[in-house]
């Protein structure tokens, strides 16, 4: 694709998760606290004890190394990622509908500084993948116009062949 061809891409998938913010549910205040630990690619220990899954991010599990195949951990490399976006700092929590999931973590979209949205960051990084569930629908449009955009251009794991 020409480099005119990318920047109308681009302009076109970004009005369109600018057209569809308007249509997604609307997320409510869900406080702040520091982040004490990062335990995997999509789940933080906050200091005041909640656990948190970062909503509408599915789980990169590793495939097990067959004999010749060396395999990437994105899984690995998402967590660093997301270690050096949140720990230590504190984040602002916005929940859908249900805030609680089935296992007693606090399902949210996680902001760190205001302004820095982790969800879209890891989508933007192609280092997550959009999953969408009655726990995570708010911004999940605006997620799957992000991934649509890493997909393209082959970012994290869109360069891999088993996504």
């Amino acid at each position: 694709m020409r480099e005119g061809g990318w920047i109308l891409l681009v302009a076109a998938l970004l009005l369109a998760a600018l057209t569809a913010l308007a249509a997604e549910p609307r997320l409510k205040d869900g406080g702040q606290a520091v982040v004490a630990k990062v335990t995997d690619e999509r789940t933080l220990s906050l200091t005041d004890g909640r656990v948190v899954r970062l909503a509408g991010i599915g789980s990169l599990v590793d495939e097990p190394a067959r004999p010749g195949i060396r395999l990437t951990t994105f899984a690995a490399t998402s967590k660093d990622v997301l270690s050096k976006l949140v720990l230590g700092r504190t984040v602002q929590l916005k929940l859908s509908e249900r805030p609680i999931d089935r296992y007693g973590r606090v399902v949210a979209q996680v902001f760190v500084s205001g302004d820095t949205w982790v969800q879209g960051e890891l989508v933007r990084l192609g280092l997550a993948r959009v999953e969408s569930s009655a726990d995570s629908r708010g911004m999940i449009v605006s997620m799957q116009e992000i991934e649509d955009i890493a997909r393209v251009a082959k970012l994290g794991i869109w360069s891999d062949n088993r996504y």
